[in-house]
């Protein structure tokens, strides 16, 4: 099991900056370019679906003993509720929006977005030689 002991001042700065980074991530890749309506739906139901596999995955490791959180403010069922969307946000739309400027700058050159972008078609664009 991983554990230590952080002082309670790193401790906030951290879980601010789990919090605080993600957002500053998607801000990032939807400023890069202009996104489409299309894109932002597609950010918002990656938000929705990583939302609960962030708090399943957390919940087993959790279970299991693999880790745990040493601090008990703002928590739900053993899980951090500002890690819990930190991670969501990382792993629903900013993965996404990256996935998206990634596979346009491999396929045009550029890093826009284009409205007639699906996931599918993100990883076939990245992976096909």
């Amino acid at each position: 099991m991983l554990e230590f002991q952080v002082p309670e001042p790193l401790m906030l700065a951290l879980r601010w900056l789990l919090l605080i980074g993600p957002i500053g991530i998607v801000l990032f890749f939807s400023s890069v370019r202009e996104t489409s309506d299309r894109a932002k739906i597609g950010a918002l139901f990656a938000f929705l679906y990583g939302v609960p596999t962030v708090f399943v995955t957390h919940s087993i490791a959790l279970q299991l003993g693999w880790w745990r959180y040493g601090w008990d403010a703002l928590m739900l069922n053993g899980l951090p509720a500002d890690i819990l969307i930190g991670g969501a946000i990382l792993f629903g739309p900013g993965l996404y929006l990256a996935l998206l400027i990634l596979a346009n700058s491999r396929k045009t050159g550029s890093s826009c977005v284009c409205d007639n972008d699906l996931p599918f078609n993100v990883y076939l664009r990245i992976f096909s030689p």
